[in-house]
């Protein structure tokens, strides 16, 4: 029987609302997006932040959001800094592809969203 302690499991999700180029959430970061569906999912699932072991970000256009996104939006949403934080950024790659990882991972839960902000990216004619 495999150990049940060691299976991820999902408990809860949020997104960040949808925007448009330089529209309204054109002032917010990634990570701050980030924080914010951090925040809701764990509410809306009732997990206790210090119950949180690891973060994982994923984060398609990283351009001019500085170093490890995913860190930022642990921080930014009350996680504490000994809580590992991931940012899977392979630019055209799916997250759930980057998801086969953590069947060897021990650790739950997890919070876990697709980081993407197209508010402020430069578009080329």
């Amino acid at each position: 029987m495999p150990d049940k302690s060691r299976i991820p499991v999902i408990v809860g999700a949020a997104r960040t609302p949808i925007g448009k180029f330089l529209g309204a959430l054109s002032s917010l970061s990634a990570p701050e997006l980030g924080a914010i569906a951090i925040r809701e999912a764990l509410r809306r699932s009732k997990v206790p932040v210090e119950d949180v072991q690891e973060v994982i970000m994923g984060h398609v256009i990283q351009g001019g959001t500085g170093q490890a996104p995913g860190r930022q939006a642990a921080l930014q949403a009350g996680i504490p800094a000994t809580v590992s934080a991931v940012t899977a950024s392979p630019v055209g790659a799916r997250v759930a592809a980057n998801l086969r990882a953590i069947d060897a991972m021990p650790t739950t839960p997890m919070p876990m969203r697709p980081h993407r902000k197209s508010t402020s990216c430069s578009i080329k004619s």
